[in-house]
């Protein structure tokens, strides 16, 4: 069981290049990074009692975060966890995330999902009811420009003419996509066409049946197993035996956003306990 983490990084929180070099320095073989552009108020008297912590309101830029964990460390695998693709442009993603991947050695794990605030989405012009099939033809984008010398896309909701970009990522054939979605038959398509692994978001009771009706779908697609990635809340800690058995390949541990000393006395905890020497 590999296992990596995961934090919101925030001005008041443990900052990006010291968390890196502590976590591979105990074995954390990733670390993934969640994203929001922002946080629309009317989102938030929305949710009501379900009003999100301040953190994702503050929470840092997850590529340049990526970056500044990279410049620390040589090992450590980069992944965001996840990038909202709908609200993003795919032409800079695709270059973003290239450039990512070319100066961390080719450490970039492509971590992207479908989001569910309506109101993030519409701050940047998106159809919130049009993300999933706006995210898949972005995808499309972003892979066929870190995969082809020239690229053109003519779909639904995305037009490029014939374009060149570069850098090109050092992994090949290019970093590994995870998609990050609550099972269903949508998610399910996109994960037999579009993905190399799983993130079973909102599903961290995650089941082996559910795992297996996964890999079944890849397989029936011709590819081969996808790499599952289940997140769990570090009071959570004590599962990670749990989702092993289930059939997963990762757990990611969701840190809390937290002063130094904090986050490191969970580091070593999950260190000593699922990781060893």
């Amino acid at each position: 069981m590999r296992v990596g983490a995961s934090i919101f990084f925030t001005a008041d929180s443990i900052q990006p290049a010291e968390l890196g070099v502590e976590l591979e320095a105990h074995g954390f073989e990733s670390l993934w990074l969640p994203e929001h552009s922002h946080m629309p108020l009317a989102q938030q008297q929305e949710l009501g009692d379900r009003r999100l912590p301040e953190k994702y309101e503050i929470v840092y830029d997850a590529f340049t975060s990526l970056a500044a964990v990279a410049s620390t460390t040589s090992r450590i695998l980069l992944g965001t966890g996840i990038t909202l693709l709908g609200i993003r442009d795919p032409i800079w993603t695709a270059k973003a995330t290239a450039t990512l991947d070319r100066l961390s050695a080719g450490r970039l794990l492509f971590g992207i999902g479908y989001g569910w605030l309506r109101r993030e989405y519409e701050s940047h012009g998106i159809p919130f009811d049009r993300r999933r099939a706006i995210t898949r033809e972005k995808l499309r984008v972003v892979r066929a420009l870190w995969t082809s010398e020239t690229t053109a896309f003519a779909g639904d909701h995305i037009q490029l003419s014939p374009s060149r970009q570069g850098p090109k990522p050092v992994r090949e054939p290019h970093p590994p996509v995870h998609i990050g979605a609550a099972l269903g038959p949508g998610t399910m398509a996109d994960l037999a066409s579009l993905a190399d692994g799983w993130i079973p978001l909102g599903m961290y009771r995650v089941t082996a049946a559910e795992i297996a009706e996964v890999q079944a779908a890849a397989a029936a697609n011709g590819r081969g197993p996808l790499e599952i990635s289940v997140y769990l809340d570090y009071t959570q800690a004590h599962r990670i035996d749990e989702m092993a058995e289930a059939g997963c390949d990762r757990v990611v541990v969701c840190l809390p956003s937290a002063p130094r000393t904090e986050v490191l006395h969970h580091v070593e905890q999950i260190a000593e306990s699922w990781i060893g020497p």
